[in-house]
């Protein structure tokens, strides 16, 4: 019988940013340009002002940005998280990571 996960456990396992830190699903943190490091940076939600840290990077051709979730969508909010300090960030869409 397959047991269930309690929410906690689940949000270990995978994205999540329900205790205001970030962590990219495991097939991003798979890829060999995405790296966790000491420096974190905090985002803010643009519509409802949420905050959230994170401290993984996408290191591509020299350049390094801070990986973070591509939409806000708590309570539905819809709004897009950016930084406080200007610094170049990435979403956390396959795609973009990969090229970035």
């Amino acid at each position: 019988k397959r047991q269930r996960l309690k929410f906690a456990e689940r949000a270990i396992t995978d994205r999540t940013s329900s205790v205001g830190i970030y962590r990219p699903n495991t097939r991003l943190r798979a890829l060999p340009e995405v790296v966790r490091t000491s420096q974190c940076i905090t985002f803010r939600c643009d519509r409802c002002g949420d905050r959230i840290s994170s401290s993984w990077w996408v290191t591509h051709k020299g350049k390094s940005k801070v990986l973070k979730p591509s939409k806000h969508s708590q309570g539905r909010c819809g709004g897009h998280y950016v930084t406080h300090g200007g610094e170049a960030s990435v979403g956390d869409v396959i795609g973009d990571v990969e090229i970035c």
